[in-house]
């Protein structure tokens, strides 16, 4: 007897938006088209294969750069080695690499001196250095 009554009970609001979310449902799911195919599964495999000749694109790209990232990648650790040596901050200012050069002079005249018997006076270093001086701007 209570199945009969639920049968015939009239159609409550409760069911009429159950009946409302499935008429949207259905007309989402066959109806609406996002690249022109009806139906939501043609149109998101259509995207989903845009995507992936996107990917492709993408990589292709990406291997015809790859060379030219990794050698500014190279440039940027080398400059950054570079800096980072004794030799680098000895000659970084005109002051350092003017007593860095004496200093080399001098080391070397030290090391030739017994072998060629040539003698390189302070003088001579000292009118080297006003000569780098004014020739460096």
């Amino acid at each position: 007897m209570n199945s009969k009554k639920s049968r015939l009970r009239k159609p409550t609001l409760h069911d009429q938006a159950h009946a409302e979310i499935s008429v949207q449902l259905d007309h989402i799911l066959n109806k609406v088209s996002a690249n022109g195919n009806p139906g939501l599964d043609a149109s998101l495999k259509d995207l989903y294969k845009g995507q992936m000749d996107i990917r492709k694109h993408l990589h292709e790209i990406h291997s015809l750069v790859k060379p030219d990232l990794d050698k500014a990648a190279f440039y940027k650790q080398a400059t950054h080695v570079w800096k980072q040596s004794w030799v680098y901050h000895a000659f970084d200012t005109k002051l350092k690499a003017s007593i860095s050069v004496i200093i080399l002079l001098v080391v070397i005249q030290v090391i030739v001196h017994p072998f060629v018997e040539t003698t390189l006076s302070v003088g001579l270093i000292a009118a080297w250095a006003m000569k780098l001086f004014k020739a460096l701007p």
